[in-house]
C-alpha cells in the first residue's frame, strides 16, 4: 500500500477547539479536517478529494497568551464602545476607520458629544447628519406619507366592501378602482422606502459599534508532525507535486517547514510485540471503554474529518471521529479487534506507527 509521508515542523501553532471561547484552547495535534483542508488548499482543489490521514507529533511547550478580541455589536449604541466606519456595511473585517471612542462605561453620547474622544471629526459629523436624516424620515413617515397613503388604503377598503353588495359589472369596476388606489399607495411607500434606503440605511450600515475584549489562547511551540496520507495515486502525486504550496497548518500565521516528503510503501505489522514511537497520535476508537481498558490511556476527543453543507443554510456540518490520544511509547498490535489498523513503515528511517482516520 502506498502513502505519502510528511515530516513538518512549526515554530508556533494553535489548533482551535471550537467549544472554547474566552480561553481558546488548542488540540495537541491538528484535527484530520485541518490537515485535509491544508492539503486541499496546497493542491488547489475546489472540491473534496477523499483521503485518509494519520497524524503523529509532539511539541516543546505550551503557553497561554493574551490577545484583544474585536467584537462588532448588532446595533450602533450611542453611549459605549468605539464608533467606527467600515468600507462595506454588509461585511465585517479588521479594516475600519475609528471615528470616536467613549470615555466611560455609561453616560456617553456620540450624537451629543458627551465624554467622548473624537478620532475623526469629519466622519463623526457625517454620522450625526445621518441621525438627523433618520429623524426626518421618521417624521415624514408619520406625517406626509401617512396623510397620503392612509386615505387611499381606507378608500380602497370601502370600495371592496361595496363591491360585495353590487352587481357583477359594478363590482368589477369598484374592484378596479380599489386596485388602482392600492397601487398608488404602494408607489408612494416604495418611493419613500427607496429614498430612505439610499439616503440613510445604506450609508448608516457602514457605521458600527466596536468593543474590545481581552481573551486568551493557548499556543504550542516547537511543533513537529509526522503525517501519512492515503488516497488515490493521482491525489498522492498531486500532493507530492504541490507540497511547496503547503504554507500553514491551522491558522494562516502557523507557518510550516516541510522537512521531508516522500512516497512510502506500507505493510501490516504482524510481529508479536509492541510498536515503539516517540510521538503522540490520534488512535481511532469506536469504543472508548475498550481502548481505555486495553491501553490505560484516558484522553479522548471527537475530532472533525470532513463536512457537508446544509442545503438551506449552507452551514458546514462536520462528521466527528472518536479518537484516543496516546502518548505511545507503546501500542499493543494485538488490539486490532477494535477496528484499529497499525501499520509499520518498511522504510524504517522514520517512525513507526500509522493509524488512518
Amino acid at each position: 500500500m502506498k502513502a505519502v509521508r510528511l515530516h513538518v515542523t512549526q515554530p508556533v501553532a494553535h489548533y482551535h477547539r471550537g467549544e472554547s471561547i474566552d480561553n481558546r484552547m488548542t488540540y495537541p495535534l491538528p484535527q484530520p479536517s485541518t490537515v485535509i483542508g491544508a492539503l486541499h488548499a496546497a493542491c488547489g482543489y475546489n472540491s473534496y478529494h477523499p483521503m485518509d490521514v494519520s497524524i503523529q507529533g509532539r511539541f516543546g511547550s505550551l503557553q497561554k497568551e493574551i490577545f484583544t478580541s474585536h467584537c462588532f455589536l448588532n446595533t450602533v449604541m450611542d453611549d459605549r464602545g468605539m464608533l467606527v466606519k467600515v468600507p462595506n456595511g454588509e461585511f465585517l473585517s479588521g479594516q475600519y476607520i475609528p471615528v470616536a471612542k467613549a470615555k466611560k462605561s455609561q453616560g456617553n453620547s456620540f450624537k451629543k458629544g458627551i465624554t467622548i474622544d473624537v478620532l475623526n471629526e469629519e466622519l463623526l459629523e457625517e454620522y450625526r447628519e445621518l441621525l438627523k436624516k433618520k429623524d426626518a424620515f421618521d417624521e415624514e413617515k408619520k406625517g406626509r406619507l401617512a396623510d397620503v397613503c392612509n386615505p387611499l388604503e381606507t378608500k380602497a377598503k370601502e370600495l371592496l366592501a361595496a363591491a360585495k353588495k353590487a352587481d357583477k359589472e359594478e363590482a368589477k369596476a369598484l374592484k378596479e378602482k380599489a386596485k388602482a388606489l392600492k397601487a398608488e399607495a404602494k408607489a408612494y411607500k416604495d418611493e419613500f422606502k427607496d429614498r430612505e434606503e439610499r439616503e440613510y440605511t445604506l450609508p448608516m450600515s457602514c457605521y458600527k459599534d466596536l468593543t474590545t475584549i481581552p481573551q486568551y489562547y493557548e499556543t504550542l511551540y516547537e511543533v513537529e508532525l509526522v503525517i501519512h496520507i492515503r488516497a488515490d495515486e493521482d491525489v498522492l502525486r498531486d500532493i507530492m507535486d504541490c507540497i511547496d504550496n503547503l504554507s500553514c497548518i491551522g491558522r494562516s500565521e502557523d507557518f510550516v517547514t516541510v522537512e521531508d516528503c516522500r512516497m512510502v510503501e506500507l505493510s501490516i505489522n504482524e510481529k508479536e510485540k509492541e510498536i515503539q514511537s516517540p510521538y503522540t497520535m490520534y488512535v481511532y476508537s469506536p469504543d472508548f471503554d475498550e481502548i481505555i481498558k486495553a491501553t490505560g490511556y484516558r484522553t479522548k476527543y471527537y475530532v472533525s474529518k470532513v463536512y457537508h453543507l446544509e442545503e438551506k443554510t449552507g452551514k458546514r456540518i462536520f462528521s466527528k471521529v472518536p479518537v484516543i490520544l496516546t502518548s505511545l511509547p507503546s501500542v499493543d498490535v494485538e488490539c486490532d479487534e477494535d477496528g484499529r489498523t497499525f501499520i509499520d513503515i518498511t522504510e524504517a528511517d522514520m517512525p513507526l506507527v500509522v493509524n488512518f482516520l
